[in-house]
């Protein structure tokens, strides 16, 4: 009963990460910040999502998939953030700039670019 109840828990917080990380995809401007919404969605969402899924009791050859599973986004997540991140920054993309408003003046006498 209690352990039904955590592993709902945890497929209803998983997929309330994978849904609010497609509207960060959807409303940030940026690569690395759309980058970093996925890459929290991979991991943090598709994760609590799959222990979820382990902990309602599956026979151990379902339990054995989901651990691989499991271990394979992690050992591949960063890895494939890390590389789309690289690759824009050796393209050349510098992301978002922001611009100085009234409110929010540097302070270092420089001019931002």
């Amino acid at each position: 009963m209690i352990l039904d109840l955590v592993s709902y828990a945890l497929i209803s917080l998983g997929m309330v990460i994978l849904v609010t990380a497609s509207f960060a995809l959807y409303r940030f401007p940026d690569i690395y910040m759309r980058l970093h919404a996925s890459s929290k969605a991979s991991t943090g969402g598709t994760l609590t999502l799959l222990l979820g899924l382990l902990l309602r009791g599956v026979t151990i050859a379902e339990g054995g998939k989901i651990v691989l599973v499991i271990a394979l986004i992690l050992a591949t997540g960063p890895i494939t953030a890390h590389a789309i991140a690289r690759a824009a920054h050796v393209r050349g993309y510098s992301g978002v700039t922001l611009q100085p408003t009234e409110n929010n003046t540097s302070d270092g006498g420089e001019e931002p670019r």
